[in-house]
C-alpha cells in the first residue's frame, strides 16, 4: 500500500508533464474549422505579386503579347517623317532641304510574316497558361512550407511532451532500483532510450529551425499555425479528366508555335517583293510642286554564309522536340491522372482511421488513468498508454500534412490553384 501511495504522488506530480488526453472530434476540429480560408487566399494573393519569379513569368507574358501585335503590324506599311540637307557638287554645303513621309510595305513573302503571326499567336496562349501554372507552383511552394512548418511544429510539441514522460520514466525506474525493486540494467535500458530520443528531437529541431528560416526568407511570418483544408478530409473529390486539361493545351500551343516558326523560316529562303514610296518637299524653292516618288523592289537571297540553313535546322529540332514531348504527356497523362487522385483518396483513407484511432484511445487513455487511480495499474503500464497516445498523436500530424500534400498535388495535376480546385 505504501508503495502505491508513493508511485501515486509521482503520477500526482508530474501529470502536468504527461500527454494531455485529447478532447472529442468536434472540440478538435473547432479551432480548425474557425479558420477563414480566405485570410489564407488574400495573403498568398499579397505575397504572390512581390514573387520576383512570378514578376518574371508576368513580363515574359507581356513581352510574348507584344511579339504577337508585333507579327500582326507587321501587314501595315511602316511610316517615317524625315528630314534632311543635302550638298551638292554645285553647292558644296549642306543647303538643300527636304522635308517629307516615307512609307514601306512588305507586299509579298511566301507567306513568312503569316507563319511567324500563327507562331507567336500560340506562344502567347502557351505563356498565358505558363503564367497560371507558375501562379500554382510558387503558391504551393508557400503553403508546402506552411504545411511543413505546422508539422514540425506540432511534431515538436509532442517530442517535448514524450521526452517529459521517459524523464519521468527513468526518475521512477531510478526509485525503484534504490529500493531494490528493479534491476540495473533496466535501468540503463531506459536511460539509452532517453538518450537515443533526445539525439531525433535534436534532429528534429534543427529541421524546424531550417523551415523557419525559409518561413522568414518568403514573408511568410503572419500565417496562423494550423491546418487549413483538414475540413476537406470527409468531401468527395472528382477524378481527373485528361480532355482539355490546361498541361496538355500548353504542350499542343508550343507545338503548334515550333511548327509554325518552322514554316516561317523555311518561307524566309524564298523572295520578297516590297514597296516602298516618299513624299517630300524642297524647303528653299516654294515654286517647285510637292515631289514624290514610288519603289517595287524583288529581293531574293541566294547565299548567305549557312544562316538560313542552320536557322532552319535549330527550328526544326524544336520542332521535333514538341512533337515528341507531346506524344509523351499524350501516354501517360491519363495514369499520371489516375495516380494523383489515387493518392489523395488513400490519404484521406488514413487521416480517418488515424482520427478515428486517436478518438478510440483517448476513451481507453481515461480508463487507464481512472485504473491507476484506483491502485489496479502499474506506473510502467500507465507510461506504455501515455507514450501510444503520444505517438498516435504524431501518427495524426503524419497523416494531416500527406492528406494536404495530395491535396495540393490533385490540385496541380488539374493545373488549378488550391482555392479555386476546392469551390
Amino acid at each position: 500500500m505504501i508503495l502505491l501511495a508513493l508511485l501515486f504522488l509521482v503520477f500526482t506530480a508530474s501529470e502536468k508533464v504527461f500527454a494531455t488526453p485529447i478532447k472529442d472530434s468536434k472540440q478538435v476540429m473547432a479551432p480548425l474549422q474557425a479558420l477563414k480560408k480566405s485570410s489564407w487566399k488574400q495573403k498568398l494573393e499579397e505575397r504572390l505579386l512581390q514573387d520576383a519569379d512570378y514578376l518574371e513569368q508576368k513580363l515574359t507574358l507581356e513581352i510574348a503579347e507584344k511579339k504577337e501585335s508585333q507579327s500582326f503590324y507587321s501587314w501595315t506599311p511602316e511610316l517615317q517623317v524625315y528630314g534632311s540637307q543635302v550638298a551638292t557638287p554645285e553647292l558644296k554645303a549642306f543647303s538643300q532641304t527636304q522635308l517629307g513621309l516615307s512609307a514601306q510595305l512588305n507586299l509579298f513573302q511566301f507567306g513568312k510574316d503569316y507563319y511567324l503571326y500563327q507562331s507567336r499567336k500560340a506562344a502567347t496562349q502557351a505563356q498565358k497558361i505558363e503564367f497560371n501554372e507558375k501562379s500554382i507552383t510558387i503558391e504551393n511552394q508557400y503553403l508546402g512550407l506552411l504545411f511543413k512548418n505546422i508539422y514540425l511544429r506540432k511534431k515538436f510539441e509532442y517530442y517535448q511532451e514524450i521526452e517529459s514522460l521517459k524523464r519521468k520514466t527513468l526518475k521512477v525506474a531510478e526509485q525503484r532500483f534504490d529500493r531494490g525493486n528493479l534491476a540495473r540494467q533496466q535501468v540503463e535500458k531506459v536511460t539509452i532510450d532517453l538518450n537515443n530520443f533526445e539525439s531525433q528531437k535534436l534532429n528534429l529541431e534543427k529541421e524546424l529551425d531550417e523551415n523557419e528560416l525559409l518561413i522568414k526568407k518568403f514573408d511568410l511570418q503572419s500565417f496562423e499555425r494550423v491546418w487549413p483544408f483538414i475540413d476537406f478530409k470527409d468531401i468527395t473529390f472528382k477524378k481527373i479528366t485528361s480532355d482539355g486539361s490546361a498541361q496538355f493545351k500548353k504542350m499542343q500551343l508550343e507545338s503548334e508555335q515550333a511548327n509554325q516558326f518552322t514554316a516561317a523560316v523555311k518561307s524566309g529562303y524564298l523572295p520578297s517583293l516590297d514597296l516602298s514610296g516618299r513624299y517630300y518637299k524642297y524647303m528653299e524653292d516654294s515654286h517647285l510642286p510637292n515631289q514624290w516618288e514610288m519603289n517595287l523592289v524583288l529581293t531574293w537571297k541566294l547565299w548567305d554564309n549557312y544562316s538560313y540553313r542552320l536557322s532552319y535546322l535549330d527550328a526544326f529540332k524544336n520542332q521535333i522536340s514538341t512533337e515528341t514531348r507531346l506524344a509523351q504527356l499524350n501516354r501517360i497523362q491519363p495514369e499520371q491522372n489516375q495516380f494523383y487522385f489515387n493518392q489523395l483518396e488513400s490519404s484521406q483513407k488514413k487521416l480517418k482511421k488515424s482520427f478515428s484511432s486517436l478518438n478510440k484511445l483517448n476513451d481507453l487513455y481515461q480508463d487507464t488513468e481512472r485504473l491507476f487511480s484506483q491502485g489496479r495499474l502499474t506506473v510502467n503500464e500507465l507510461f506504455q498508454d501515455q507514450q501510444l497516445l503520444m505517438e498516435t498523436r504524431i501518427n495524426f500530424e503524419n497523416d494531416v500534412y500527406d492528406f494536404h500534400q495530395s491535396l495540393l498535388n490533385y490540385c496541380t495535376q488539374k493545373s488549378e490553384r488550391v482555392w479555386q480546385c476546392l469551390e
